[in-house]
């Protein structure tokens, strides 16, 4: 009998230990999850929390500006358009002479002091290849009649094939500070006169004398 209750006993007292082992073990199973709890809540709120730093703007550059165009160093202003149109007899360089028209057809004032103007011959009445002396019909005149050939020709007026048209261009040396020529165009004995005004940017037809 006596052994039976020793036997309960020690029954009672591994039970107690069971349980308290038990209870120690899920109190630090809890205390873990709270642990782990609380640290992903403390994750959570700093995450959510946290100052969310703007990206830099990107600093957009400029458009790069395109230099414009200038105009060339020889030449200071716009042409003046003209219609000037005249008649002269073929040079007696390549015959026969022949009537050929020449026409005037801009004036060009430029930054080095010089006057151009563009030419253009028709051979319409010709039958083979003509001359024509642009440089002794076409010239500067001033006032007290003091002439002023062409310092450069450019254009095959010296062998201008017939029925055709050949072009070219004359250039003048003038004053710096003058704005103003006059064009003397066709032989002496029927000249006209033309005064080219680069101010204005006008020609018109003018009398000396």
């Amino acid at each position: 009998m006596q052994n039976d209750k020793s036997v309960y006993a020690v029954i009672t007292v591994f039970a107690l230990l069971v349980l308290a082992g038990f209870y120690l073990t899920f109190d630090k199973i809890s205390a873990l999850q709270t642990a782990v709890k609380n640290t992903e809540l403390a994750l959570t709120m700093k995450n959510t929390g946290a100052e969310t730093v703007p990206e830099a703007p990107k600093e957009e550059k400029p458009p790069e500006t395109v230099p414009t165009s200038t105009l060339s160093d020889s030449v200071a202003d716009a042409p003046i358009l003209s219609s000037i149109l005249f008649t002269a007899e073929s040079g007696s360089a390549l015959l026969p002479q022949v009537p050929i028209t020449i026409t005037i057809e801009s004036a060009t004032r430029r930054s080095d002091n010089t006057v151009r103007f563009a030419v253009k011959a028709f051979t319409a009445a010709a039958s083979s290849y003509t001359a024509l002396d642009v440089g002794s019909l076409i010239q500067l005149i001033d006032a007290d009649g003091n002439k002023t050939r062409s310092a450069e020709i450019t254009g095959s007026f010296s062998s201008m094939p017939p029925k055709s048209s050949v072009s070219g261009s004359m250039l003048f040396s003038i004053p710096a500070d003058r704005n103003t020529v006059i064009l003397q165009v066709g032989p002496d004995d029927t000249a006209k006169y033309y005064e080219f005004d680069f101010g204005k940017k006008l020609y018109r037809e003018t009398i000396l004398g």
